[in-house]
């Protein structure tokens, strides 16, 4: 009983950290997506759309690292997301880029490290 109490009451920072980054990519990702020149309205593409549901399934893996219910969620989407972005780092050959790797990395390190956490 107190193990579960203590589980489930237990504030684990990491994962805060860890989902409040990949909200913060999501938001980041859905402004790019509608981000569009001054002055002229914003217009729904294909590419558009698919940056947005993109964008909300990383604000949901994100909660979900928070909330602490579907580690597959929370580990999977950062670890696509780190492949994704090494395999552009590759074909592009843009140093700038493997940072983003790093942040990804660290996300899935974070969210691995702190499996008992989720239910």
């Amino acid at each position: 009983m107190f193990d579960d109490q203590r589980t489930r009451g237990r504030v684990s920072i990491g994962l805060i950290l860890a989902g409040g980054l990949m909200i913060l990519t999501g938001a980041s990702v859905a402004g790019l997506a509608l981000a569009e020149p001054a002055g002229s309205p914003i217009s729904l593409t294909a590419g558009s759309i698919a940056a947005l549901l993109f964008a909300l399934v990383l604000v949901a893996a994100g909660v979900e690292a928070i909330r602490r219910r579907h580690f597959l969620l929370a580990i999977l989407v950062p670890a696509v997301l780190a492949l994704a972005n090494l395999a552009y780092v590759l074909q592009t050959g843009q140093p700038a880029a493997v940072i983003s790797v790093l942040i990804m990395v660290l996300v899935v390190a974070q969210v691995g490290s702190q499996r008992s956490d989720f239910v």
